[in-house]
């Protein structure tokens, strides 16, 4: 056949649309991906907005609201500062992101802490979309979005006050940005450099961890286009570092070189957990990773289609890859960092693994692809049953007490149950599409019921809620409130003015002000305040109590 009969052929197969048609077809993409995005985020909404405001601050959250509602209140939004102390622990961007979110209440509460948090999850969804339609396919990316909403890990760190989340949306557009540039668009080195500088500014130099390790690696995979991987990596880590500087330079003006130094090389060099703690969080975030397919990258790999691999994948699979395998390897390998400091390769896992699964639904799939897809599917499937049968078995236990069954808990129970029958019934059939819908619609359910339980006031909330009026009850109206106390910030934020930290409260607590300290319960009232006055004590966790002594206005010499 020669060249013009094929295509002739060609035409006649599939005739030239007119100008209408064309643009009838476009602008129904448009509609069917604005309906996409849509529905994407109304599923985001569900899982993420019902926690922001009803459980009490966890973990890392106290540390994270005290400086923001302390800058708020000073104007100083150069010097993060803790009971009233310069606290450089972690760089001030997370801050000014909860005090922009706070601005519309007038006051920094735990929504306000959160939603920072979890309109990073969002927009991440929408990276993650967005890279997938344009380089991979449609279907990859609906799957990216889902893997990554689903995600357990996402679906802590996107409802706590901590730092993870945007940190993690600020690195991802510094590797987007850092990929165009290797695909032939150098001015986005630029634009990636910025969200660097800005990730840098959300949790430091690990930040340059995540650029490094795209472009090293992408520069090892392909060696004959390595200055094309090391020059954007160059770029961006160069803007970033101005970035970062436009506030380390005004901080150095006004604590000195010496104090910076001291302060970050400590909190550089600090552990603070035993190996089998260190073991264990790593374990939970390999763990929390699994529903973003896996957090192996390298069985990612090995599971990717055969002809893909013989073929080559697609050069942001790829380079997914890289950001997920070297990031995670050197985060959960180096001892001095904590587990979820890789956490933003986790979307990139996700897109590699809509990849995967879009690869495993394909009809010539691969018997590699329809394996992963098989695991996905029935790793999800599987929490169905066993979270009906543990909701189940824990509520008739309850019953027996006189607690009323939860009727929403069970209902959501038994539909993640049956859905997850649904799922291995058609993984048994060879039906993956089924399978694999069936396995999502369990994660969504599971995490209904996961809300439906946690979500409305429980005890933890209605605990704090009721700590946190007890001290207040006991506290003067007037005054400035000191505290000795250098820990539970959760606990502490919750108190009706924030407390200032003293070293020595002879000195720093003046007459009629109050004192907060923490002390185990059997030991005695330090002998230097023990002639003041004693208005209360509450307890804290690990065995200790929190005491409120005031000061005498009038002291006996």
């Amino acid at each position: 056949m020669t060249f013009g009969e094929g295509l002739s052929g060609a035409a006649c197969a599939r005739p030239l649309a007119a100008p209408g048609d064309q643009a009838l077809r476009r602008s129904s993409r448009r509609f069917a991906t604005g309906c996409e995005l849509l529905g994407l985020a109304a599923l985001w909404g569900l899982l993420y907005l019902p926690w922001l405001g009803f459980s009490p601050l966890e973990h890392e959250e106290g540390r994270r609201l005290l400086p923001a509602r302390e800058m708020l209140a000073s104007g100083d939004f150069v010097l993060p500062t803790l009971f009233g102390r310069a606290y450089l622990a972690k760089p001030p961007l997370a801050y000014w992101l909860i005090d922009l979110a706070s601005l519309p209440a007038g006051q920094v509460t735990a929504w306000s802490t959160r939603i920072p948090s979890a309109l990073a999850v969002l927009g991440l969804a929408g990276l993650v979309h967005a890279l997938a339609s344009r380089f991979i396919g449609r279907g990859a990316a609906r799957l990216g979005v889902l893997l990554w909403l689903l995600m357990p890990m996402a679906l802590e760190k996107g409802v706590l006050g901590e730092l993870e989340a945007p940190f993690a949306l600020f690195v991802g557009l510094a590797l987007a940005g850092q990929f165009a540039a290797a695909q032939g668009r150098p001015r986005a080195a630029l634009l990636g450099g910025l969200a660097l500088g800005l990730a840098v500014l959300t949790k430091g130099p690990a930040a340059w961890v995540f650029s490094a390790a795209a472009g090293v690696g992408s520069a090892a995979l392909e060696p004959r286009r390595a200055r094309a991987h090391l020059a954007p990596m160059l770029v961006c880590i160069g803007v970033s570092v101005l970035i970062a500087a436009a506030w380390v330079v005004p901080l150095v003006s006004r604590l000195g070189w010496a104090t910076l130094q001291s302060t970050w090389l400590g909190e550089a060099s600090g552990g603070g957990s035993t190996p089998s703690q260190d073991l264990g969080q790593r374990a939970a975030f390999a763990a929390g990773t699994a529903a973003g397919f896996l957090p192996a990258s390298a069985l990612l790999l090995a599971l990717a289609p055969r002809s893909a691999r013989r073929a080559g994948l697609p050069a942001l699979v790829r380079f997914a890859l890289v950001v997920s395998a070297g990031a995670c390897l050197f985060f959960l390998v180096y001892p001095r960092c904590q587990a979820r400091y890789a956490f933003p390769a986790a979307p990139w896992t996700a897109l590699a693994g809509g990849y995967v699964l879009a690869r495993g639904l394909a009809p010539e799939a691969s018997a590699g692809a329809r394996r992963a897809l098989m695991l996905a599917a029935g790793a999800c499937a599987l929490l169905g049953p066993a979270a009906a049968l543990a909701l189940l078995a824990d509520r008739l236990a309850l019953d027996f007490t006189g607690v009323e069954v939860d009727a929403l808990g069970v209902a959501l129970a038994l539909a993640a149950a049956a859905a997850g029958a649904l799922a291995l019934a058609a993984l048994r059939r060879g039906a993956h599409p089924r399978a694999l819908a069936a396995s999502l619609a369990v994660l969504v359910l599971v995490r209904g019921l996961h809300l439906s339980q946690v979500v409305r006031p429980d005890a933890r909330a209605g605990a704090s809620a009721d700590w946190a009026r007890a001290v207040a009850a006991t506290l003067p109206g007037e005054g400035r409130i000191h505290t000795a106390h250098w820990s539970d910030f959760n606990l502490l934020a919750t108190l009706p003015r924030p407390p200032v930290y003293t070293e020595a409260p002879l000195r720093d607590v003046a007459p009629g002000e109050v004192l907060l300290y923490a002390r185990p319960d059997a030991e005695p009232v330090p002998a230097e305040v023990a002639r003041w006055e004693a208005l209360g004590a509450f307890p804290l966790r690990h065995g200790k109590e929190l005491v409120a002594v005031q000061r005498p206005r009038l002291e006996m010499p």
